[in-house]
C-alpha cells in the first residue's frame, strides 16, 4: 500500500513539473470555409472577435 501511495505522489509531482514548463503560444486561428456569401459575413464576425479578444483569426476561402 505504501508503494502505491508513493508512486501516485511521484506521478502527481511529475505531472505538475511537466505542466509548468509549457510556454504560451501565439493566439491565432485559421478557419477554412467555402467561397460564398456567408463567408463574407463570417469575416466580419472574425474581425469583431479579433478586436475584442486579441486572437487573430484568418478565414481562408
Amino acid at each position: 500500500m505504501r508503494k502505491i501511495v508513493t508512486s501516485v505522489i511521484a506521478g502527481i509531482g511529475l505531472a505538475l513539473a511537466c505542466g509548468t514548463s509549457v510556454r504560451a503560444q501565439d493566439k491565432e486561428l485559421t478557419i477554412f470555409w467555402a467561397e460564398w456569401d456567408p463567408a463574407n459575413y463570417l469575416q466580419e464576425l472574425v474581425n469583431d472577435y479579433t478586436a475584442e479578444t486579441g486572437v487573430k483569426v484568418t478565414v481562408q476561402t
